[in-house]
């Protein structure tokens, strides 16, 4: 999973969370002030920019080998997330990702996948990651995987994640409901959580769970498991969004 590095080995990597892409016009005349929207031309040209300096993206699986320290990355290594399983990750993330070699992992929200959805994208109309979809992906691809944003509890409730007011029970019914994509990893939708949700996380076996930290708080290996500190790339980001957290001429 790793790489035998023997000098300069990343002792902290930033975890890079996306969530909608967007054509650039659309984006410009549709969307121009979302936060959650970002332009697919400058989500490209930050791919580009990882590419070009040589910056290693890994899986979820390769950041738990690290973080449990059985493997070693070199300091230019980093992880991209995208949350809310839209269907805009397999129809211009994933091209992106694959023609830069690049891994991403998307967090999907289990009551909203269906077993067939549409056959091609159109920027007018929201839709959401289809089973059909992530089995193609499974099948055919190694750059994008899927794990757990939970089944029903994208919601919010006082302005708060609908979770926060529920008890560990009734949070593992939810879990129980994702069981059979087998996911192993976790993001706390909103980023919101309290001490039930982090024990009903840990007791529910999953390895890892995401949430929101501030700026340039990257992951170390004294990271706590259940909340692991993600930076929140917004719709105004740019190129030196991304670069300023890694060596680069």
């Amino acid at each position: 999973l790793g790489e035998e590095i023997t000098f300069n080995n990343a002792t902290r990597i930033p975890i890079f969370a996306f969530h909608r892409l967007m054509p650039n016009d659309d984006k410009t005349t549709r969307a121009p002030h979302d936060e959650w929207i970002q332009s697919v031309d400058v989500f490209e040209k930050q791919m580009e920019f990882l590419y070009n300096n040589h910056i290693k993206t890994i899986s979820m699986d390769q950041l738990y080998c690290w973080y449990k320290g059985l493997c070693v990355f070199s300091p230019n290594t980093a992880v991209i997330t995208f949350d809310d399983g839209n269907d805009e990750d397999y129809f211009l993330a994933l091209p992106i990702l694959e023609k830069y070699n690049l891994k991403a992992t998307s967090f999907i929200v289990g009551s909203r996948t269906e077993e067939d959805g549409r056959k091609e994208y159109n920027p007018k109309y929201r839709k959401f990651i289809t089973n059909a979809m992530i089995e193609d992906v499974s099948n055919n691809y190694s750059n994008l995987d899927f794990q757990n944003h939970s089944w029903n509890l994208h919601r919010k409730q006082n302005g708060k994640g609908v979770a926060l007011s529920l008890s560990e029970e009734e949070i593992n019914s939810d879990f129980e409901k994702m069981s059979s994509f087998k996911f192993s990893y976790f993001a706390y939708p909103y980023g919101h959580y309290n001490d039930t949700f982090k024990e009903a996380v840990k007791d529910s076996d999953y390895k890892l769970a995401f949430t929101f930290g501030p700026t340039y708080n990257y992951v170390t290996r004294n990271s706590y498991p259940y909340e692991i500190p993600r930076i929140k790339i917004n719709g105004e980001s740019t190129v030196d969004t991304i670069k300023k957290y890694f060596r680069c001429d």
